[in-house]
């Protein structure tokens, strides 16, 4: 994943297969995430990108397309794969594609109550509502600053997570 190395790092030693992932801003990623866990689905909005990717999809990571045999938006794909996942609640909900905020507010609800919430390049001003909202459910949060692939600049992800949460922090 495109996310800064600190976040990568303390993920990895957490995440089972027992985890589920609904991911918005699929990819590389998603591949990395299959191999790591139960089920994970990625939403992507890149046609291209997507069937690029597909070929070399594990049988439990999935890419959606908004607009691909659905009417969905983007924002409001979360309801498909909460469909195609047997309408069975995500451990870990990650936000780091188009629409952030709206991908969040649509989704949350697809989050199991232990779930925590990834947020990539969340320094970002235009999230603040959005984490206070998290804060006002409860949600602590436990941000990861630091270089991420191919990139030269300080980046943050941060993430999302209540007591007793699916990670054990």
């Amino acid at each position: 994943p495109w996310m800064n190395f600190s976040f990568l790092h303390f993920i990895k030693e957490r995440i089972t297969e027992n985890h589920s992932i609904l991911e918005f801003g699929g990819g590389y990623s998603t591949l990395y995430w299959a191999k790591n866990v139960k089920c994970v689905y990625g939403i992507e909005h890149d046609s291209f990108f997507v069937e690029t990717l597909r070929p070399k999809m594990p049988a439990n990571g999935f890419l959606l397309v908004p607009g691909e045999k659905n009417l969905l938006d983007y924002e409001q794909m979360g309801s498909l794969a909460y469909e195609h996942n047997n309408s069975i609640k995500f451990d870990i909900l990650i936000i780091d594609g188009i629409k952030r905020n709206e991908c969040f507010h649509e989704s949350i609800q697809y989050l199991k109550g232990d779930g925590i919430v990834i947020w990539d390049d969340s320094s970002r001003v235009s999230y603040l509502e959005a984490f206070d909202n998290l804060k006002s459910m409860g949600f602590k949060r436990l941000a990861f600053e630091g270089l991420k692939p191919g990139d030269r600049s300080i980046d943050e992800t941060s993430v999302f997570y209540r007591n007793n949460n699916c990670l054990g922090l």
